[in-house]
């Protein structure tokens, strides 16, 4: 599925950055012919970009020419870019020439700098230049000699068709030359949230060009530089809607689909809420088995669990999921959300629903896409822009999302926006009669139609779920603290009377 965004159609053409995620941001690349500044502080990954840059114009069959000026040595530099899976050792020397620069900017300023790239360039036949350093230029030149250098190397870019990157530290609170006469400005940030910090990349200009606004985070591996575009913004356009769906997917649970009203429908999104152990794990994995035997081809993408795990609990619930799974009809994702951005997270739910093409997602939980998220005013819109690409998928996703709250008064709904943007609404809680623990399930939210008021006792067993009677005249259930009418000495529920101390459940292996 392609991202549905608002640009304009562009005839440009554009030289990928060797990132998929920036070249998204620059809706395909840098438009060649320009000359673009990337800018950081030490320690922000311009270099890295810079290469990748590099390595990726090279295996589209371009060349490059890599200028230094007062920086670390071309040595150091490619023992750092060796280290990563982008760096093509053949072609250094021949395809991407490294040159220094210092001396003639020494002995003669930026007429030298200057004059020496010319020759350079033109003898290699080079289609992208690199300046690293270029501040020292800067500090070696009179005001308008340095913007005589920068004008001068921009019509040695429009004459030879290459294009151009600065790399340079920011310059305090100044506006400088180079950033007034760049076609683009790349901002790597490193940008502090309590103990833990983010890079992040801000594409600041870019003539020609209706890029993604906004700081997106990035991550250096072993790849290079990898940049996830901010998901509220790369899929703020809203695509086209899926036809209206009349088929209903259940959960293989008569009673529960009985509160659903048949079960959610094709293509929405149903969020269950729930404390640890009221069995939102085992919800996810009945409504998988019941895909499953409906030839229905399903995903979990679970933080939590990891598959062996999963497969066992289905197991004890009398859900064959390992066969489903050795057939590829079953795809278990396991992505722990530690030190992951939103947007990673995001990227691979997306990329496993595009790849897998289920009829049903689980994702287990929404709560790692809270914790991942450093800045927590971004969750509504994000998650009205990753539910919005999953209807577009056409995937009828449950996503569960645990509720700190085990007993009281209160039940907040926690995650800002999911309750709001889900089409239906379950809650899962744990109540308090007699002495034992019961667990109940009711729809808060039903997107067509009204839900059934009933609050159902939610039980497992070997053959998955069942969902049984109400409560009758108990109170408070909600709380979790239920209790009983003054006068009454047992419980009338629909499957009968419960005497005080007793109860129709079977003590079970609920998991949250």
């Amino acid at each position: 599925m392609t991202d549905h965004t608002t640009a304009p159609p562009s005839d440009l053409e554009r030289v990928s950055t060797g990132s998929a995620g920036l070249d998204a941001i620059l809706r395909g690349g840098l438009p060649r012919g320009g000359l673009y500044l990337i800018e950081g502080r030490p320690g922000t990954g311009k270099t890295i970009l810079a290469g990748q840059v590099c390595f990726a114009h090279l295996a589209a069959g371009g060349r490059a020419l890599y200028v230094t000026l007062l920086t670390e040595s071309h040595s150091r530099m490619l023992a750092q870019l060796r280290t990563l899976a982008f760096y093509d050792a053949a072609a250094v020397g021949e395809s991407l020439y490294f040159l220094s620069a210092t001396r003639p900017l020494e002995a003669e300023g930026p007429r030298g700098v200057l004059d020496l790239v010319r020759q350079v360039i033109r003898e290699r036949g080079a289609t992208l230049l690199v300046i690293d350093g270029v501040a020292a230029v800067r500090e070696a030149a009179t005001g308008l000699e340095f913007k005589r250098f920068l004008q001068d190397v921009q019509a040695l870019l429009e004459s030879t068709g290459a294009t151009g990157l600065l790399l340079a530290a920011p310059v305090g609170g100044a506006v400088a030359p180079e950033q007034t006469m760049a076609d683009g400005i790349i901002t790597l940030h490193d940008r502090q949230f309590g103990a833990y910090d983010e890079l992040q990349l801000e594409v600041v200009k870019c003539r020609a060009t209706a890029y993604l606004r906004g700081r997106h985070s990035v991550e250096i591996t072993a790849a290079g530089l990898v940049v996830h575009p901010r998901t509220e913004v790369r899929y703020a356009a809203r695509p086209a809607p899926p036809p209206a769906a009349e088929a209903q997917l259940g959960f293989g649970a008569p009673g529960l689909d009985a509160l659903l009203g048949g079960g959610p429908r094709a293509g929405s999104v149903t969020v269950a809420l729930g404390s640890p152990g009221t069995g939102k794990t085992n919800l996810g994995l009945q409504f998988l088995a019941a895909g499953v035997r409906a030839g229905e081809r399903g995903l979990h993408f679970g933080a939590y669990e990891a598959p062996p795990r999963l497969l066992a609990e289905a197991g004890r619930l009398g859900l064959d999921l390992g066969d489903a799974a050795n057939r590829g009809l079953l795809e278990l994702v396991w992505r722990p959300a530690l030190g992951v951005s939103l947007d990673a997270l995001a990227e691979e739910l997306l990329a496993a629903v595009a790849r897998h093409r289920p009829a049903r997602t689980v994702v287990d939980g929404l709560d790692a896409f809270g914790h991942a998220a450093l800045e927590q005013e971004r969750l509504p819109r994000f998650l009205a822009a990753l539910f919005q690409q999953l209807r577009g998928h056409g995937v009828t996703t449950l996503a569960l999302r645990e509720q700190q709250e085990f007993f009281g008064p209160a039940a907040p709904i926690p995650l800002n926006g999911a309750a709001e943007l889900a089409d239906n609404v379950v809650f899962l809680r744990t109540a308090e009669l007699h002495g034992r623990l019961r667990r109940f399930v009711a729809v808060l939210k039903l997107g067509e139609g009204n839900p059934d008021p009933a609050i159902r006792e939610l039980r497992f067993t070997g053959a998955g779920i069942d969902v049984a009677g109400g409560f009758g005249n108990a109170e408070a259930i909600l709380t979790g603290m239920a209790r009983l009418p003054a006068s009454g000495d047992a419980a009338t529920t629909d499957a009968g009377t419960v005497p005080r101390g007793g109860s129709h459940a079977a003590d079970d292996p609920g998991r949250g």
